[in-house]
């Protein structure tokens, strides 16, 4: 079973917002959800703070769709691991800003296309 979860976070520098098909498996990612999110499945924080994203695994899920370009807000991120789902099209450019980026896992989906000439300057990867 999958449903429609949307991710809105609010900073002093805007909002963000994630929204696609995501598996009843990531029900805490549901909008308005209580959970805290360094408590969502699939999300680490860092363990000073306990509030900055650091590893998104979500890896064999079932999300289906293309990859949400508002990733990009979480510049912290040091993981992602999205491999094994249903996911298609094209690399955001955007992620160009996931320069902390070390590790990046999206084997076994439907991508297309090249990697983002803005891509260059994520070199930790």
């Amino acid at each position: 079973q999958t449903n429609q979860y949307v991710y809105n976070s609010s900073t002093g520098s805007g909002s963000t917002s994630i929204a696609a098909t995501w598996p009843s498996t990531l029900s805490n990612w549901a909008a308005g959800s209580a959970t805290p999110l360094c408590a969502w499945n699939g999300i680490t924080c860092d363990a000073a703070t306990d509030s900055i994203v650091q590893t998104v695994d979500v890896g064999g899920t079932g999300m289906q769709g293309t990859l949400p370009s508002a990733l990009a807000s979480l510049t912290s991120l040091v993981e992602l691991r999205m491999s094994a789902n249903q996911l298609y099209g094209t690399l955001p450019a955007a992620w160009s800003s996931l320069t902390q980026l070390t590790l990046l896992d999206l084997s076994y989906n439907y991508f297309s296309g090249t990697l983002p000439a803005e891509w260059a300057g994520m070199i930790a990867l």
